[in-house]
């Protein structure tokens, strides 16, 4: 993949912020990308269900099925076979999963932190991609700490 692919990728995710929706493998609604951080239905949201550390519906709970490194339908587990789908403008756009041996697979830390990067930054789209590469990173190893318990 080139720079320009890149980016467009990045620009087509902004584009889509509010527009795509993560499902489970056993079809459970697991809440909406979107940089409203205040939305009831963000998955960033950390007072809502789909955002809160502590919701079991939640891809931020590290001790759901939908959550950390060991949940079985888990996009930040990199061995799970049955990641949730991402739904952009009602369509299937994919699978979130950190498993790269999986097609068509979209990283959910490197999605979170392009919409959060360009809805509370005034940097270039290069500069979002770094800055969300970076977040993904330590957002992996912050779940990691969750999951072992460091």
């Amino acid at each position: 993949m080139n720079h320009q692919d890149i980016i467009r990728a990045v620009e087509s995710y902004i584009a889509l912020d509010g527009r795509m929706v993560v499902i489970a493998a056993d079809e459970t609604y697991l809440g909406l990308l979107t940089s409203d951080i205040s939305h009831p239905e963000s998955i960033c949201n950390p007072q809502g269900n789909y955002g809160s550390l502590h919701s079991t519906t939640s891809t931020q709970n590290p001790h759901s099925i939908y959550g950390g490194m060991h949940g079985l339908y888990s996009p930040y587990n990199p061995y799970c076979l049955q990641p949730p789908q991402l739904i952009a403008n009602g369509q299937n756009a994919g699978v979130l999963s950190s498993n790269q041996n999986l097609p068509e697979r979209h990283d959910i830390s490197l999605i979170i932190g392009i919409l959060l990067g360009a809805r509370f930054s005034t940097k270039s789209t290069a500069e979002i991609v770094l800055d969300a590469d970076n977040q993904s990173r330590a957002t992996s190893a912050w779940l990691m700490s969750q999951t072992l318990h460091y």
